[in-house]
């Protein structure tokens, strides 16, 4: 039997490793070299990684793109400069504010907002990561950017411990947005815990550990995983037309059995086996990817 070089993985990164050093138990239990994900993890945070290998990495944008959802705990009264338990502290405040306080402040940080990201960060200024900059002592000059966030609940609150449940969108900065709530409050804070427990549709609960991984744990790619975690619709390809999408030739409406819409996205199928990506444009078809297998070439 072969082995599938293109797979589907969701992974619970546990707290206190590198999301690189996760990765590590996928690349050895599928003998893979080439494994991507849909967001890094500060090592101090957990939560799911969506995990792609082979020419699946290709489909990391959409995956990036789609919501997330973290649960988070802020300490109120501290902030260090990595906004989480990593760092040096910055900045103390005794002020402990109430609930309502919280509450308008959570509340003017919901939507469309400008957040600052922070230093310690992965961000490229100059072609160097914002935390390279940070850890040689060398200040630099951090642009806010605009980011969505869609919902925020308010958990738990007490002796200074802030609950969060936070659904956002692509590019939101949990730790800066925690800073900003706490300010926002009148006061100062930084995270204590960050799991993500959400990507795209996919959920935490339904992830592996690494140590527990094997090669049974990975996921078919259906029409039900484009349609339900990521909004993109399927087609049915004519078994005729096959040769001509493995050697890339043009591409036209009769090679599928549905009708497809203009200027949409499509995930293609052939007896169930997810094989390409293409999107249909005002006057053509276009392949935005093709996913063979090595028996299908």
């Amino acid at each position: 039997m072969l082995r599938k070089k293109n797979n589907l993985v969701l992974l619970y990164k546990p707290e206190n490793i590198s999301s690189f050093k996760a990765l590590y138990s996928v690349k050895r239990g599928l003998g893979m070299k080439k494994v991507g994900h849909t967001g890094t993890l500060d090592p101090f945070a957990c939560g799911l990684m969506v995990v792609l290998t082979g020419q699946y990495t290709k489909l990391a944008q959409y995956f990036e793109a789609s919501e997330k959802r973290y649960r988070t705990v802020v300490k109120l009264g501290v902030e260090t400069d990595t906004l989480d338990t990593e760092g040096d502290v910055v900045a103390t405040s005794e002020y402990l504010p109430s609930i309502e306080e919280i509450k308008d402040s959570v509340a003017r940080h919901l939507g469309v907002i400008q957040q600052m990201p922070p230093i310690y960060s992965a961000i490229k200024i100059d072609g160097r990561r914002a935390y390279d900059y940070a850890r040689s002592g060398k200040e630099i000059e951090m642009k806010s950017r605009e980011v969505f966030v869609k919902e925020i609940s308010i958990l738990n609150y007490e002796d200074g411990l802030l609950e969060l449940d936070i659904l956002c969108g692509k590019g939101t900065y949990i730790r800066s947005l925690a800073r900003d709530i706490a300010k926002g409050a009148g006061t100062v804070g930084h995270l204590v815990f960050l799991e993500r427990t959400m990507v795209g549709g996919f959920f935490s609960s339904d992830a592996v550990v690494p140590d527990e991984f094997d090669s049974s744990k990975v996921i078919d790619v259906s029409k039900d995983i484009f349609a339900d975690k990521l909004g993109i619709l399927s087609l049915d390809l004519k078994q005729e037309y096959l040769e001509n999408v493995k050697h890339g030739k043009a591409l036209r409406d009769e090679f599928f059995y549905q009708k497809m819409d203009d200027e949409a996205l499509y995930s293609v199928f052939l007896e169930e086996r997810f094989i390409a990506l293409v999107r249909k444009g005002t006057d053509n078809i276009s392949y935005e990817g093709v996913f063979l297998e090595d028996e299908d070439i």
